[in-house]
């Protein structure tokens, strides 16, 4: 289900968090373990039937064993709980890996799933034969990645490709208006932002106004940027409104043309 009553209602949640919580995680591991039961990495880590070999499953050792290769620091089974020390005391407390870690493990996990379609029954071994369509099983993970980020406010998407990427939110929550723009009640402003290797172009609007472009010197801008600038700049929105434009409040005592 990709729209709820309280997105219909108030709208989408705006995408500000740049980090993965453990709630997040949590649910990222129980959408990868719910297609490790299915067999949905059986087309790359196949698990063969002893009666002539045909797809069964899933072979979990070697997944196992190609996401600790490639993944270094990612534990295996996943982890979403951690034990703390305090003192002669300790506590499970839920838990998340490097975000990055996660994004890189979220884009293994893509590029390995199909869905699983069930085929001839096999009585002896009380299993199905697997034939799989990797398409739609990679477009199902996409949509239910994107759905987990989307409800919590997390500012990143993955796109068709199977890459993720970091996004601006359509609409600025209202603690960003008022940290970086003054703002306590008025229109919505919106961003439009695009990231390139050196440049970062972008758009930003005050109600039906175009102002500028995140601090970079009006309307669709383009600015070279070092990689650790754009980096920084990918991961805030704190760039402070540029001196030579109007201000947001001077846009709304300029009349509409």
């Amino acid at each position: 289900m990709n729209d709820y009553f309280s997105d219909r209602e108030n709208g989408p949640r705006a995408r500000t968090e740049q980090v993965i919580s453990p709630a997040v995680w949590a649910g990222l591991v129980a959408t990868v373990q719910a297609l490790i039961n299915s067999g949905a990495f059986g087309l790359r880590f196949p698990e063969r039937c002893p009666d002539g070999q045909a797809v069964c499953g899933c072979d979990t050792d070697a997944l196992a064993a190609s996401v600790i290769a490639e993944m270094p620091g990612l534990a295996w089974p996943l982890e979403t709980m951690c034990r703390v020390e305090d003192g002669f005391l300790s506590q499970r407390e839920p838990f998340a890996p490097d975000t990055l870690l996660i994004m890189d493990f979220i884009e293994f996990i893509y590029a390995s799933v199909a869905k699983p379609i069930p085929g001839k029954y096999h009585d002896f071994f009380s299993h199905h034969h697997l034939t799989f369509d990797q398409q739609s099983g990679q477009e199902e993970f996409r949509s239910t990645v994107n759905r987990i980020f989307s409800r919590n406010g997390v500012a990143f998407e993955m796109l068709s490709t199977g890459r993720i990427v970091r996004v601006l939110p359509p609409v600025l929550g209202e603690d960003l208006k008022r940290k970086f723009f003054g703002l306590e009640t008025g229109p919505s402003i919106t961003c439009w932002m695009s990231v390139g290797q050196n440049s970062l172009t972008g758009i930003l609007w005050y109600g039906a106004r175009p102002w500028s472009a995140c601090g970079m010197g009006g309307s669709g801008s383009n600015l070279l940027l070092t990689p650790a600038t754009r980096r920084d700049l990918s991961r805030s929105f704190s760039m402070p409104p540029p001196q030579s434009h109007h201000s947001v409040h001077d846009w709304r005592k300029r009349p509409q043309n």
